[in-house]
């Protein structure tokens, strides 16, 4: 549906978000006051009779139903029971096209009468309405960062207990904990036996406890070497949030007491982020109060960022610099902080992202928005390396090591892209890793160059067989290049020649039914007969027959060597990847279609007698 955004059609203000109860005949009970200036003298009206007359049947349906029904009072609160994109006219010149409205269940009741809850928004107007409030966010995060204050919150429910402090526009927990165990570490390590200490704090917790709408008081305390230290409590419970109650604590300790990233000194000049020691020390007494929850450590690289230095000047790369920190901390947002590590390399501890899918999500919004940022100019790209709380470690320094090991490799695989430290895929970090990451890396290459010549010979001199025949050959191919599958054939697609890895249909050395199709591959703009998929996703819509063909043996990305016979496709290798995609580096490319093209061609001219 098209939405109506014209202003004289609609009131002077929208729906941003109205709730209100409902009857079972349809008429609001109660609602916020939009809703009564918008009905107006037809107020008493069943709330269907402002919809379309299908939705509205739609909705007297549900309400009648599930209102009757003797299992209603036992749904949770909450629980959607209809949604619709729908309109709203009030029968008096106001009408509103794109609304959004759900009816959900409510423990709520009317003379004994069980209600129900509809929430209706104008979708027109809902983007607006939140990037203010984003920007309200921001501003009001920016105000508090001027403060030394601390803030509390405490969880009646979990009886969790939160303190935290903003700085530089990010707010930094520094007390995620039971409150129970909380006063326990407090008493040992400040109070003491002192029975008046002891009585100060257990009526701050009489306060949190029996949720006081408004409480001010003042807790004394002394240090392990005798200074007194005073700390003072306002707090309360914020309207309609019978659950928690929030505050601000106010202590006097000296500056000497705050944790450097806490400090002015703390900030990077350049970009404003925090530096290396600040972040490296956050995420360190960040780590205890995760209990287990995912956290992922990245390490960001601008890739080829001397290139823009002497191609653009130092004045231009400082502007790059600048708008890839400001990127981060935008994407990151308050699931996280970012640092600055020097030069051109950051440090994100992201927090409140739960999965690995998410997370990349997350990454790939941040490379499109960068990649289009300087289109005038040149591209601009990141390297990451990613490493997992608390699947990779629990330590900062092991986290930090897997997640630069991982930095690396996505260098040495070609740059824009990120990578997830696995140990089975990546190896340990033990040995010389931190002396010579990238010497370490460096010898890889020459090992993989090493291979392609060493197969380049034994195909010289052995033929075709020395592949199709050699099992341990074919193993070394898929390690070497990090492929889940490969597989020669040939005859027009006749004839399965080699098959290592759990293909779908054909498996090793069985020539499945149809073996393989050629048809399409030579539209994937191959150069010297060798063809790229990163994505089979990107070939549904231009080539749906050879898009199916890849999806039923579950390749998700491949690279196709192939050989022709008077000017038709004769035979193919392939090197596969399943289930996923695969950014493949040049120099892999390069040394992968040493191998396919030199296979086919042997096998073309060994079938052939050519």
């Amino acid at each position: 549906m098209r939405l109506d955004r014209k202003r004289e059609s609609r009131m002077s203000s929208s729906p941003i978000m109205v709730s209100a109860l409902i009857r079972k005949d349809g008429t609001i009970t109660s609602a916020g006051e939009w809703h009564y200036t918008f009905a107006g003298k037809n107020s008493g009206l069943p709330f269907y009779d402002f919809l379309p007359r299908e939705d509205g049947n739609i909705l007297a349906a549900v309400i009648g139903k599930e209102l009757s029904a003797p299992g209603y009072a036992s749904l949770p609160s909450g629980e959607i029971l209809l949604e619709l994109i729908t309109e709203l006219d009030n029968r008096n010149g106001s009408r509103y096209s794109g609304i959004y409205l759900s009816l959900a269940a409510t423990s709520e009741t009317e003379n004994g009468e069980p209600l129900a809850r509809i929430c209706y928004s104008d979708m027109a107007d809902f983007s607006n309405a939140m990037d203010s409030d984003r920007m309200r966010i921001a501003k009001y995060r920016f105000f508090m960062s001027m403060r030394s204050d601390m803030y509390f919150e405490y969880d009646c429910r979990t009886n969790n207990l939160e303190l935290y402090k903003y700085f530089n526009g990010n707010c930094f927990v520094l007390v995620d904990s039971d409150l129970d165990e909380y006063i326990e570490n407090v008493q040992e390590k400040y109070l003491g036996d002192n029975p008046a200490y002891r009585k100060e704090l257990e009526t701050l917790v009489s306060h949190l406890r029996n949720r006081d709408k408004n409480f001010t008081m003042t807790v004394q305390y002394s240090r392990s070497d005798g200074e007194k230290r005073t700390s003072r409590f306002l707090g309360g419970v914020p309207s309609r949030n019978e659950d928690m109650v929030a505050g601000v604590y106010i202590s006097n300790n000296r500056a000497s007491d705050e944790p450097y990233y806490m400090t002015p000194a703390a900030r990077d000049a350049g970009t404003g982020l925090l530096n290396k020691r600040a972040v490296t020390e956050y995420v360190s007494d960040m780590l205890p109060t995760l209990r287990d929850k995912t956290a992922w450590l990245i390490m960001t690289d601008i890739d080829d960022f001397k290139n823009v230095n002497d191609n653009f000047g130092h004045a231009f790369g400082d502007e790059v610099i600048s708008y890839v920190a400001d990127s981060l901390m935008e994407v990151v947002d308050n699931r996280g902080f970012v640092g600055r590590f020097g030069g051109d390399e950051f440090l994100a501890f992201v927090y409140g992202v739960p999965t690995r899918d998410e997370l990349k999500n997350m990454l790939k919004v941040l490379n499109k928005e960068l990649a289009l940022k300087f289109d005038d100019k040149f591209k601009l790209t990141i390297s990451q390396g990613i490493s997992a709380y608390p699947a990779d470690g629990t330590a900062i320094d092991t986290l930090f090591a897997k997640a630069d090991k991982a930095l690396y490799i996505a260098k040495e695989k070609g740059k824009n892209r990120h990578i997830i430290y696995d140990e089975k895929l990546h190896g340990g970090i033990e040995g010389d890793y931190m002396e010579s990451q990238a010497v370490s890396y460096a010898i890889s290459r020459d090992k993989k160059r090493e291979f392609i010549s060493s197969l380049v010979l034994g195909l010289s001199r052995k033929g075709i067989e020395y592949l199709t025949r050699n099992r341990s050959v074919q193993r070394d191919i898929r390690t070497v290049f990090d492929l889940d599958g490969i597989s020669i054939v040939s005859d027009f697609g006749a004839n399965l020649m080699m098959s290592n890895g759990k293909y779908v249909i054909y498996h090793d050395g069985e020539p499945g039914d149809g073996v393989c199709d050629f048809t399409g591959f030579t539209h994937m703009g191959g150069e010297d007969h060798t063809y790229i998929l990163n994505n089979v996703e990107s070939i549904r819509e231009v080539n749906p027959h050879m898009y199916e063909r890849l999806k039923t043996l579950e390749i998700g990305a491949c690279v196709v060597c192939a050989s022709y016979m008077d000017d038709q496709l004769y035979s193919l290798m392939t090197f596969d990847v399943f289930n996923k995609t695969r950014k493949w580096s040049p120099a892999d490319t390069d040394m992968i279609s040493i191998i396919g093209n030199l296979a086919t061609t042997l096998v073309m001219e060994k079938e052939s007698g050519r």
